[in-house]
């Protein structure tokens, strides 16, 4: 009985670190006929976790780490959650139980109307219930 129960509890904690392990993007219209492993995964405080599949973008004189061309999915889903495209540039962080996209521009806001990067629009993406 001790075996069996023993066994049964490495199956379980197996099971859930591979569970934790593995997050794809599903197949979508967007690029990837087939599931693909995900680039880049975020955790929310929530134990959600959502998955991106895209290009990381290094050419932006901003902090921090921006994609272009990619798909979000919550980890385990089927389905992706949106597509952003190659001419926006978007820089992702999580929040608590919340992941921010920021899309940024280079707008003529610096000084003598010089271009700038600035954030031009914030999604917030986040599970009810």
């Amino acid at each position: 009985m001790r075996k069996l129960l023993a066994i049964l509890i490495l199956l379980f904690v197996n099971f859930s670190y591979a569970q934790s392990q593995t997050c794809n993007c599903p197949a979508n219209e967007f690029g990837y006929p087939k599931a693909k492993k995900a680039d880049t995964v975020f955790h929310l405080s929530n134990g959600r976790s959502i998955a991106l599949c895209g290009y990381k973008d290094n050419d932006i004189d901003m902090p921090g780490t921006f994609f272009s061309e990619f798909v979000l999915a919550a980890c385990g889903e089927k389905t992706i959650i949106k597509f952003w495209g190659a001419v926006l540039n978007c820089r992702l962080h999580v929040h608590r139980d919340t992941l921010i996209v920021e899309t940024v521009d280079n707008l003529s806001t610096g000084k003598n109307m010089q271009h700038k990067w600035m954030v031009w629009t914030i999604e917030e993406i986040y599970f009810k219930n």
